[in-house]
């Protein structure tokens, strides 16, 4: 987040301005994002949050374009497989007024799914208590990145 951030803030200034980020490893190897299972989702109940990832996944797949002026840019090797939510009968209200707030910030691709359709896709899938499902079919997933000095990969 603090890279992230200074990254933003130097770009938004553009006038040669130095910025610091403090941080215990400077090689990055053992900070929290490389050893962070991470993900991108849309799946907010406000439309603040669904914004800022969807800047944020236009990030992702632009990432050479929005970094072209670094002397590295990583591979994020975007695994698009989706984001699933859970919910008993207790969610089920929450989770279709959620949907609502994320489809009217153009998030279309985010389904709700019944018992009966979550058995279908996900047949390996306890469901038990389950009543209702809402998975993002796109735009959703994990990331992972390859910064191409080091050969490695390392989980965001």
């Amino acid at each position: 987040m603090g890279l992230s951030a200074a990254w933003h803030t130097a770009n938004k200034l553009g006038d040669g301005s130095r910025i610091l980020v403090v941080e215990r490893d400077l090689q990055y190897k053992q900070a929290s994002c490389v050893l962070s299972a991470g993900g991108i989702r849309q799946q907010f109940s406000d439309a603040p949050n669904i914004a800022m990832s969807l800047y944020g996944i236009d990030f992702i797949r632009n990432t050479e374009r929005w970094a072209a002026s670094q002397d590295e840019v990583p591979d994020l090797q975007f695994c698009e497989g989706g984001y699933l939510f859970l919910g008993t009968e207790n969610s089920v209200t929450t989770m279709v007024e959620n949907n609502s707030v994320q489809h009217g910030c153009g998030c279309d691709w985010i389904n709700l799914m019944d018992r009966r359709a979550l058995e279908q896709k996900f047949p390996w899938m306890n469901l038990h208590d389950i009543a209702l499902g809402s998975f993002g079919s796109k735009n959703e997933g994990s990331l992972t990145s390859k910064f191409p000095s080091q050969g490695r990969n390392s989980r965001f």
